[in-house]
């Protein structure tokens, strides 16, 4: 099959040949990081759709996301997962609001559940090892509380009609 697909995509044996050993590295780092991940999980779910209806000044706003992978740990937490292909962020961007997909799925799943988010992860598919991982768990109560703050405030800036898009 991934041959097919490759040949399709690209039609040439040299691309094909050079994509299929990148995606066998992918599959082989992958498959080593379920081993070891699976012993703190209890559970895996994958493309999580998440929402939560917020009362912004000028009526409600329902913000969205899709959540590549949730991991319900051991203690009852979560873990929650972004695949990315491309350099992965640090997490000065993150506190900086620059990457703050993840953050912001964590503070809608802790405003429409009990359930406290305590790992952020960021999965590098790609390179010569198959694959890397970014973890965030420092200050990330304050890092979700902040990056909540800034999407409520931008809200109420959109919100105002004099404000211009």
């Amino acid at each position: 099959l991934a041959n097919e697909a490759l040949q399709k995509r690209f039609g040439s044996i040299a691309m094909v040949t050079y994509w299929r050993s990148r995606l066998e590295n992918i599959a082989v780092w992958i498959i080593d990081q379920e081993k070891s991940r699976r012993q703190s999980v209890k559970q895996v779910i994958a493309e999580q759709d998440i929402s939560y209806e917020y009362a912004g000044p000028a009526g409600p706003f329902i913000l969205h996301a899709r959540i590549d992978r949730i991991e319900r740990l051991q203690d009852g937490t979560l873990a929650l997962s972004d695949y990315k292909t491309r350099t992965l962020p640090d997490f000065k961007d993150a506190e900086t609001g620059y990457a703050n997909q993840l953050t912001l799925a964590a503070a809608l799943i802790q405003k429409s559940s009990d359930v406290q988010v305590s790992e952020l992860h960021y999965w590098k598919l790609g390179g010569r090892e198959g694959g890397a991982i970014k973890t965030y768990f420092e200050k990330l109560p304050d890092l979700i509380e902040k990056t909540e703050t800034g999407v409520l405030h931008l809200l109420a800036s959109y919100d105002n009609p004099a404000q211009p898009y």
